[in-house]
């Protein structure tokens, strides 16, 4: 984490990618609470120029955007969407590609969960 301004925070992140060199990017992440309709929401948006600078070990990742959103439903349950638009740098098989979002999405939901765990035992 670069910076943490509490509900915005600017993250560097380096991801290996399977075959391919590894990428990295540097995100702007931004959550945000409606009491309305208890919905949480997650985005967050590439800013290729606000991070540390570009190395020869990692491709740049100039575009990404995604959003979480988590929404009460009536059973007491909560429905999660994640939406993901990327683009990784450079030709990536698709099959490579759609692995490492689908796998990333998996493990983000699955840290948040541990970590909401954490805090109310």
């Amino acid at each position: 984490m670069l910076r943490d301004e509490g509900d915005a925070k600017l993250i560097y992140e380096q991801i290996r990618v399977p075959l391919v060199k590894d990428r990295d990017l540097t995100v702007r992440v931004t959550r945000s609470f409606s009491p309305d309709t208890g919905t949480y929401e997650v985005a967050s948006l590439a800013v290729p120029n606000e991070g540390p600078p570009e190395s020869r070990d990692y491709v740049r990742v100039r575009t990404s955007l995604t959003r979480w959103s988590l929404a009460p439903v009536p059973d007491g349950g909560t429905a999660v969407t994640y939406r993901i638009c990327t683009d990784a740098g450079t030709r990536l098989p698709a099959w490579i590609l759609d692995r490492i979002q689908r796998d990333a999405g998996v493990k983000i939901l699955r840290a948040m969960l541990d970590r909401a765990r954490e805090k109310n035992p």
